[in-house]
């Protein structure tokens, strides 16, 4: 999103980082400011198109759902206050807290008029997920309530969207019918997916809902009081009277594109906490420093093939090296493990951990076939010469060349292929070249490159959202899987579950042979010492500080 007022940003950073660092150190203190480090992938305000996991770190502290999710997965009231479960478990009945407001700035004021002072009401959520359920907004995480009777028919364009199993018998009572009980609904209408929107609004901004704080209209503890070069801020929200009031007076999220800085900023307590990668983790002696830090298994390493490669582009090559890659030795490290599929352990479906019923999806390693292929494959090409490059990070490049071994100890022994006087020479080499994971991400997108170490990260808990971003990368120069994007939509149609149309899904990219998993790698929500209560949802980018607080 553009940014602006830059230099007013030195002063006021300058202002929120002094108190932070002196705010809480007495209990008559009355303010509590906070700072967050992220990467400012900000998309937009609108909480039913939120797709990055920046995106869901701010709808999880500006607006309230109907439910709210505690650590232990406890469901508690958000906006409704009770709700009952009835039809086996298809429908559900919400009573909304009546006088929960939304905050209404200056900018919405001008647009809407001096009196526009809405109650958050049932309509608001039915408008939401309509919204969720329309083919035209392009929901990320339309499959998490796909499951609400009609949704389906809906996306696919054979209902409208005042089909959906969503009314509002009056302006509290919210009623949702499923089209079969789902033990995790209550879970995914604690999400951004399910947060509420306004009508009237909406339908004032003519189109430009979200993409900038005059077009948006917040209901949760916080709101976006400032959105700048180097920062976005968020105010306690004065207007809030939910059941879950929060202390913090200011939560700076500070724009940090340089990691090699978070570890040492969260040990000087300058950030009050952060994101970590697995390795990044492991430099942290939490014990001795005072850092607590929650782990979760959220990211995918993976080999990525240019199928617009002269070489690559043949199938047969691909799938040679995907059964020929060996394994690593992860004995020395506790953050990385094999990857059983390419959705991480993370990503949930029906209330309960994808990976835990999901059938494996990867490559076995079969020496003898993966000979047999690349022989073939290179009659294919008909190549003298070929010299691989993988794309990795330094922290990645020792398990990349092991992995190599086993690729240089079968298929690369191969010195000729052919029979008779069609036999030809081969002289094949593979080699890394080592970038930032910013300039390989950038090469990738490029299409310049050959083959890719690279992760994929969840962004939300959602594994269909996860395969799309998969896809999204794989298809940037891949000839090979130029249908793969319409064959997920075909899958997507179908009535099925969405534990059995990501498993179909991973099926179909382990057909292409252009991503190959490889490793899971844990990540970590670390808080800093004497910093407390923060709540972190594992694997969905949603951090919320409602609840945060500073101890001497």
């Amino acid at each position: 999103m553009k940014k602006r007022l830059k230099t007013a940003f030195a002063l006021l950073l300058c202002c929120a980082l002094c108190a932070s660092l002196f705010a809480g150190c007495s209990s008559g203190d009355e303010t509590l400011n906070l700072i967050y480090p992220f990467s400012g992938d900000v998309t937009s305000y609108d909480p039913q198109i939120a797709a990055t996991q920046d995106d869901f770190l701010i709808m999880e502290n500006v607006y309230e759902g109907l439910v709210r999710v505690d650590d232990d997965g406890t469901v508690r009231p958000g906006t409704a206050e009770s709700w009952e479960v009835t039809d086996s478990g298809r429908t559900y009945t919400f009573h909304l807290k009546q006088g929960c407001k939304w905050h209404i700035s200056d900018a919405v004021k001008e647009l809407m008029g001096e009196n526009f002072a809405p109650d958050v009401t049932a309509d608001d959520f039915v408008f939401a997920l309509q919204r969720a359920a329309d083919p035209n907004t392009q929901c990320p995480l339309f499959s998490s309530i796909s499951g609400i009777e009609n949704a389906q028919d809906i996306q696919a364009g054979k209902k409208s969207v005042s089909a959906l199993g969503v009314e509002a018998t009056d302006d509290y009572t919210l009623v949702i019918r499923l089209a079969q009980a789902d033990s995790g609904f209550l879970n995914t209408l604690a999400t951004a997916v399910a947060a509420p929107c306004n009508r009237a609004f909406f339908e004032a901004t003519k189109g430009r809902y979200g993409l900038e704080l005059k077009y948006s209209m917040f209901n949760g503890q916080f709101y976006v009081s400032s959105e700048l070069d180097t920062s976005y801020v968020l105010s306690q929200n004065k207007s809030y009277s939910g059941p879950s009031p929060t202390k913090v007076t200011r939560l700076t999220l500070t724009i940090n594109e340089d990691r090699a800085s978070i570890t040492e900023n969260l040990l000087s307590g300058l950030y009050d906490a952060a994101f970590l990668s697995g390795h990044e983790a492991a430099a942290v002696q939490a014990e001795e420093e005072g850092i607590t830090a929650l782990p979760y298994t959220d990211t995918l390493w993976s080999f990525v093939f240019n199928c617009s490669d002269e070489f690559l582009a043949n199938s047969n090559i691909r799938h040679a090296l995907c059964t020929s890659f060996g394994q690593a030795d992860l004995s020395e490290t506790d953050y990385l493990q094999t990857a059983t599929g390419y959705i991480p352990p993370s990503c949930m479906t029906g209330g309960s951990a994808y990976r835990d019923s999901a059938p494996n999806a990867v490559y076995t390693q079969d020496t003898q076939n993966a000979t047999e292929l690349w022989e073939k494959g290179l009659e294919e090409t008909d190549m003298s010469t070929v010299t691989l490059t993988v794309l990795t990070t330094s922290d990645m490049e020792e398990y990349v060349l092991e992995v190599f071994q086993d690729v240089q100890a079968s298929i690369g022994k191969i010195g000729r292929y052919g029979s008779g006087d069609d036999a030809q020479e081969i002289d094949f080499t593979m080699k890394t070249e080592v970038l930032s994971e910013s300039e390989l991400q950038s090469r990738v997108a490029a299409g310049n490159y050959q083959l890719a170490f690279m992760r994929f990260q969840a962004t939300s808990d959602n594994p269909y959202a996860f395969i799309q971003s998969i896809n999204a990368t794989a298809a940037y120069s891949s000839a090979g899987t130029s249908a793969f994007a319409s064959e997920l939509q075909t899958l997507a149609g179908r009535s099925s579950s969405e534990a059995e149309l990501c498993a179909d899904c991973e099926k179909k990219i382990l057909d292409t042979y252009s991503v190959c998993p490889v490793f899971f790698e844990t990540s970590y929500y670390a808080s800093a010492k004497n910093v407390t209560g923060i709540q972190f949802h594992a694997g969905s980018g949603r951090v919320n500080f409602c609840n945060a607080a500073r101890t001497d």
